[in-house]
This record gives C-alpha cells, structure tokens and sequence, in this order.
C-alpha cells in the first residue's frame, strides 16, 4: 500500500519521482510527466520497414545499373534471406522481380 502524495519543492522533475518512489507514495502529476519525458528521451524507436514500393524501387534501379545479385541482397538487408525476399515479393504481386534478381546463374554459383 503507497502512501499520499506528499507535494515538494521538487515536484514536477525527475528527482521529485525519485523522492516520492523512495518515500513509497502515491506520484504527483507534475513528476509523472517529469518521469514520462525522460523514459521517451532514453527509449529508442523500432526500425521501420522499407514498403513495398521502396523495396522494389531500389532492386530495379540496381538491376539498371548492372549490380550483381549478391550485392544487391546485401545493399537491400536480404544477404542469406533470399526465401524471405521471395515471399515479400509473392505477397506484393512482384514475383517477376524476384525472377529478374535471381537468375539461373546466381544458384549455380552458390
């Protein structure tokens, strides 16, 4: 059971959530806000996945320019997930560009 919130002079920052924690009280508002500022100041956000177009944009202009298959998987994050890529593209209605990156020649290589 926590005890009444007890207001200080500190209240509102992160050592008056510290102090209220200590005491084993109930936090005020202000230091709740004070706590919940500094917890997204330290949290980092989730990576974001390139859509659909981004992905299949960068393996086209690629294959312009005349890159190789490995060097693409790995500039587009797909080095040893060429399965992953595949089911991506079959999902998206893209097969056609996987065919286009993985050639005949790239299986009889690996």
């Amino acid at each position: 059971m926590k005890n009444p919130t007890v207001y200080r002079d500190i209240c509102g920052t992160e050592n008056g959530y510290r102090a209220h924690t200590k005491r084993v009280e109930e936090r005020c508002q202000p230091c709740k806000e004070a706590w919940t500022a500094r917890c997204r100041k330290y949290t980092k956000t989730a990576p974001t996945l390139p859509t659909a177009a981004e992905v299949i944009a960068e393996i086209e202009w690629m294959l312009s320019l005349n890159q190789g298959t490995g060097y693409i998987l790995k500039a587009i994050g797909y080095a040893g997930r060429e399965g992953s890529l595949r089911t991506r593209l079959q999902k998206w209605g893209r097969l056609d560009v996987y065919h286009r990156l993985i050639g005949e020649e790239y299986w009889a290589a690996a």
